[in-house]
């Protein structure tokens, strides 16, 4: 679980970074020093990056709820905390 919860940090960080990095090029862009090729690949990694953070929540939580199963401890309530979360998310 521990592993899961410092991925998803992780993933989280490299959305902000390849946010950042698009916002950069597309300001090198406008003075001349980038190009659209340029923007557009940063828009790939930045949906990348945004994927991999979804997939990253997503493993987590069916994990989570993988263990809980497992040793029997797996509640109604518990499925109904996670789809809230998922509720507010979107």
């Amino acid at each position: 679980m521990t592993l899961g919860i410092a991925q998803v940090s992780a993933f989280e960080q490299a959305v902000a970074s390849t946010q950042l990095q698009l916002e950069s090029t597309k300001l090198g862009q406008e003075v001349g020093v980038r190009t659209a090729v340029d923007v557009l690949n940063a828009q790939s990694q930045l949906t990348i990056a945004r994927r991999d953070f979804a997939q990253s929540v997503y493993n987590t939580i069916l994990s989570q709820l993988r263990l809980q199963a497992a040793v029997g401890r797996l509640l109604e309530a518990d499925l109904l905390n996670i789809n809230e979360l998922l509720e507010s998310s979107n």
